[in-house]
């Protein structure tokens, strides 16, 4: 089952508005109840309004007001594939009108503690996202838990 992402989940300033979320192995019930040693499936359906070059994501872990960065931010073009055209060409970027899907693979480590948690995923240009470059944005609630509290 996957949850569908809308509405309260979004963050603020998003310039792609047409767009939809997918997470695997979420029930719909929120948050979502994910089982340390597994691995989330985030995948993003969009549709840029403009023609797009150098788009980066960047995942963060967000509990309370401290945010974690997952790991460095990576272009997005490698690994968007868009139905009109397969994969995205870096040389042309995001074409505007064209149809991406892009998929993040978040791993819940099994030296994770249970513990509730926002990821956030931030599409962005520039050096890094703040409200001028944050393209789409959005937040998942997690809840980690030990495999022993989800039987």
């Amino acid at each position: 089952m996957t949850l569908l992402v809308f509405g309260e989940f979004l963050c603020a300033d998003n310039k792609v508005l047409n767009f939809t979320v997918t997470v695997s192995d979420c029930q719909a019930e929120q948050p979502c109840a994910v089982p340390v040693g597994t691995t989330l499936y985030i995948k993003t359906f969009f549709v840029p309004q403009e023609t797009l070059r150098d788009v980066k994501s960047r995942v963060s872990a967000k509990m309370g007001v401290l945010v974690v960065p997952r790991g460095p931010s990576r272009f997005v073009c490698p690994s968007a594939i868009s139905e009109e055209a397969d994969r995205c060409d870096s040389t042309e970027g995001l074409v505007r009108g064209r149809h991406y899907a892009y998929v993040e693979e978040f791993p819940i480590r099994p030296h994770y503690r249970e513990i509730s948690v926002k990821i956030r995923v931030e599409f962005f240009t520039g050096r890094r996202p703040h409200s001028n470059t944050t393209l789409l944005c959005f937040e998942i609630p997690l809840r980690i838990m030990s495999d022993s509290e989800m039987s």
